[in-house]
């Protein structure tokens, strides 16, 4: 009998935890571009984009005990990257994207999301961050509403008021 996709991963995380480099190694290789993708979008910054990633792994690498299998590791794994993410939101004043940002970002979108077209990203990089985190988590990353609200220790009718002013900035930005 063939083993699930379910089994692969109770699988690999055990062998995380038992202490296998080459499962942490798989791991990593398996997840690395979804965090990447999801920290450059919330962040839109390379390079802040990338210590966020590094951050995530060293704290999945710590913390892997602290799963607990309520969700699939990359659901656990994104919770993290979008916790990350918003600790280095506060540490620096939310500002426009001056245009060297936005070039930077553009670059680094180019490489990464090839069959997407920068305009949509840079509409996105655009959003205030509040708004900008939910529309990523339930439009491109497929999260409901109550999962974010609780993903992001906010109030459901906040997520829903985030929801609905990102979608009114895109369709401007995009018109």
């Amino acid at each position: 009998m063939g083993t699930t996709g379910l089994d692969s991963e109770l699988w690999l995380v055990r062998s995380v935890r038992e202490g296998e480099g080459s499962s942490f190694e798989s791991l990593y290789a398996r997840e690395y571009r979804s965090v990447y993708a999801l920290a450059l979008r919330l962040l839109c910054d390379p390079a802040a984009a990338e210590d966020v990633t590094q951050e995530v792994f060293v704290s999945v690498w710590r913390g892997i005990n602290r799963f607990r299998g309520e969700s699939s590791i990359s659901t656990w794994i994104h919770t993290i990257t979008v916790r990350m993410a918003r600790r280095r939101w506060h540490r620096r004043p939310e500002s426009q994207m001056d245009e060297s940002a936005i070039c930077r970002y553009e670059g680094a979108a180019a490489k990464f999301f090839p069959d997407t077209r920068i305009r949509l990203e840079r509409a996105i990089a655009t959003l205030p961050v509040g708004a900008r985190t939910v529309l990523l988590l339930h439009d491109v990353y497929g999260y409901k509403q109550l999962e974010i609200a609780e993903l992001l220790e906010i109030a459901l009718g906040t997520v829903k008021a985030q929801l609905h002013r990102a979608r009114n900035l895109m369709k401007k930005e995009l018109q």
